[in-house]
């Protein structure tokens, strides 16, 4: 795909009605405000759902009718790298930056974020607007940083 004008790339992982629960009203008001300023900024905007577990929530998707640089990728495991790889790989930016948001931080994201990372790219994840299940995501996600010094960064809170 070479749609890109930058190389930032704004990645909605697993946001479908299956997975976001009620509880989560917060963590899905800071997906749709990360998702209204990529928008704004005319970025692209990638929606990635797991196949067979529904579509993505109307408050992302209503946020992108009539947006024309966007695109869906349908996976069928945890991690959505080499889908995502698959879909960019002919940009002809490299390094690209993708950041990562949704709902499973400590399983989809963090093995997508890996995938991304060992295939050299950049990625940005926004804990504020994805959700930590359990405390030791916090470690794995340090290890991750650690690893990838000056390729990863992980924010906490808005900006």
């Amino acid at each position: 795909m070479n749609i890109l004008q930058n190389q930032d790339i704004l990645i909605i992982i697993d946001t479908q009605y299956g997975f976001v629960t009620h509880e989560q009203k917060v963590l899905l008001n800071n997906i749709a405000k990360l998702t209204k300023s990529f928008r704004d900024k005319h970025r692209h905007i990638c929606l990635v759902e797991y196949h067979g577990c529904g579509l993505t929530h109307s408050k992302i998707t209503s946020l992108l009718s009539n947006y024309n640089n966007q695109s869906l990728i349908v996976k069928n495991r945890d991690s959505a790298a080499p889908y995502i790889l698959k879909n960019f790989g002919n940009s002809p930016v490299f390094p690209l930056t993708f950041h990562l948001i949704g709902v499973n931080w400590t399983q989809c994201l963090f093995k997508t974020a890996s995938g991304l990372l060992s295939a050299g790219h950049n990625v940005q994840s926004y804990k504020y607007a994805s959700n930590p299940s359990f405390r030791r995501c916090d470690k794995i996600w340090q290890e991750l940083v650690t690893k990838y010094q000056n390729k990863l960064i992980v924010k906490d809170k808005h900006e």
